[in-house]
């Protein structure tokens, strides 16, 4: 008969086995920053990436953008860990890495690559990432820094962090900047109708602005008139060729796509998908909030492929999240609502949680280019645990209803949980064997190999067969990194274990999932403090 402890090593190993071996995220960060080349996304194979990961390992050390005693720890969690934390730290924008100062020109550095990648994301850099930082460089920045009323330095440091440049470009520019013309030539006809809503927009614009506002008069005068045949175009599209509210429209496009409502291509057009993003966006917080906001209130659709977006109203309402978030908040309020409602309802969480799984799984199988745009995912967390903080009430619910509006949300909120989900269950599992006894690390084959067994209640015993001194040392160094990882497991092992039930059973499995996730967080940040001290 399985022991509790057996039993639970049983279930977490099945469920690690459901984890894929690998997926795209390490290549995508890598093509991203330009290690790898855009033109090989279909085509590069497993030395391709090594190679590329060999480059950014020594970029990572050289550029001194972190510090060591960060390194080793994050190298305490294995490679693909430790490659995957740094290259997320560099391509996020949430609360991405600032610069003290610019590159220098003429060489192309870890720092001139993540300065291009912000710049692609924004629209404003079409040549390779990794070309030398240079007065094309410069240019780009400098129109960010135009936009923004700041510096160059101070404008490669707004992009790391979207919400604080939004509030920003706000505070720097007069609201009427934020009403937005755009053309859309993929927007269905579908799409136009239900948007038709301009009169009611128009008075929306004025209520919101007041009717002495000389913008609003003006768009009294071109756009807001009975017939709609006396709509001037000349004017609408002079409005939509100007250079900041196209740059605003493709900020809008970035905060949809961080949030998980837009997984189309960061091109700056609005077509069917940026606007049916929109639309979910606001229903969405419509249930959250209470509120109910109508689609007039946002956007509206004027003739002729074109649409004028309140953008004003939207980024101050969905998109700027003011709340300081303690992200045990928001996984203590889901697992008391798992807690709390009937077992049928759990076990429709369970399977739809796999659900969910199954769709990030596949979102990160691979990554594709279409039209000459890298396809890509956000894998940035701390402007969606702001929205799930807002959000945390509706979203047992909406996941046992598989609410559609919000799915693609969800999708990169549990992208998150089950990242670290992966990771937890490997250390806990290498804590739990090393406590029943099952450690073993072996190097070799069948015919020539070291095992090393190792147990709480015994002596480490090894045994060798035909050994090579090669072998021997790989071996030993194997031995000593495995050593220093195992505090780490046993620490994880034991919060889990001190939180869960010994009377597991199917219904409670997802909150002892999320015992493991919130566990390895824990002792993660516990063993980062640690060492920043002690180096």
């Amino acid at each position: 008969m399985l022991s509790s402890e057996e039993f639970i090593l049983e279930q977490c190993e099945k469920e690690l086995n459901l984890f894929p071996k690998s997926d795209s995220e390490i290549s995508q960060h890598l093509m991203e920053l330009g290690y790898l080349p855009a033109h090989l996304v279909n085509t590069f194979s497993q030395k391709h990436e090594d190679v590329a990961i060999e480059k950014f390992e020594y970029d990572l050390i050289d550029s001194g953008i972190f510090t060591l005693s960060e390194i080793v720890h994050q190298r305490k969690l294995g490679r693909e860990s430790y490659v995957k934390y740094f290259l997320r730290r560099l391509t996020d924008i949430d609360e991405g890495i600032t610069f003290e100062s610019l590159p220098q020109r003429g060489q192309t550095t870890l720092a001139s690559r993540v300065i291009h990648y912000r710049l692609d994301l924004f629209g404003l850099w079409v040549q390779p990432i990794e070309i030398p930082f240079g007065m094309a460089s410069m240019m780009s920045i400098m129109q960010i820094a135009g936009f923004g009323r700041c510096n160059a330095l101070e404008a490669v440091n707004h992009l790391a962090n979207v919400q604080e440049f939004t509030n920003h470009l706000l505070q720097q520019h007069d609201k009427e900047n934020f009403v937005l013309s755009f053309y859309s030539a993929q927007a269905s006809e579908k799409l136009k109708r239900k948007l038709d809503r301009r009169r009611r927009f128009g008075a929306q614009l004025e209520d919101d602005f007041g009717n002495s506002n000389t913008y609003i008069d003006l768009l009294q005068k071109h756009i807001f008139k009975n017939n709609q045949n006396n709509i001037d175009y000349v004017f609408l599209r002079r409005e939509s060729n100007n250079p900041l509210k196209q740059f605003l429209v493709r900020l809008i496009q970035v905060h949809q796509w961080q949030e998980g409502f837009y997984d189309g291509l960061l091109d700056s057009n609005l077509g069917d998908l940026s606007l049916d993003s929109i639309l979910q966006s606001i229903r969405s917080h419509n249930e959250a909030d209470k509120k109910d906001v109508k689609i007039h209130r946002v956007l509206t659709y004027l003739g002729n492929g074109y649409f004028m977006f309140n953008a004003l109203f939207f980024l101050t309402e969905y998109a700027i999240e003011e709340n300081m978030v303690d992200e045990t908040q928001i996984w203590d309020s889901l697992t008391s609502d798992i807690k709390n409602a009937q077992p049928e309802q759990q076990q429709i969480f369970q399977d739809n949680l796999q659900d969910l799984r199954v769709g990030i799984q596949k979102q990160q199988s691979s990554i594709s280019q279409k039209k000459g745009i890298l396809k890509r995912l956000y894998y940035g967390i701390k402007k969606l645990l702001k929205k799930a903080f807002r959000f945390a009430k509706k979203m047992f619910k909406w996941v046992v209803n598989k609410a559609s509006r919000v799915w693609g949300f969800l999708k990169r909120f549990f992208a998150n949980f089950f990242d670290r989900l992966k990771v937890g269950l490997a250390a806990f599992i290498d804590g739990i064997r090393f406590l029943i006894g099952r450690k073993v690390i072996f190097t070799g084959n069948r015919f020539r190999f070291i095992s090393t067994w190792c147990r709480l209640d015994a002596d480490v015993s090894t045994i060798a067969i035909d050994a090579s001194a090669n072998m021997i040392k790989e071996h030993t160094k194997e031995v000593r990194y495995r050593w220093a990882a195992l505090a780490f497991s046993l620490a994880v092992t034991g919060l889990v274990l001190k939180s869960l039930s010994r009377a597991l059973n199917v219904l409670s499995w997802p909150l002892a999932l999320f015992s493991i996730v919130n566990s390895f967080k824990v002792v993660s940040e516990q063993y980062k403090k640690l060492e920043l001290v002690t180096n």
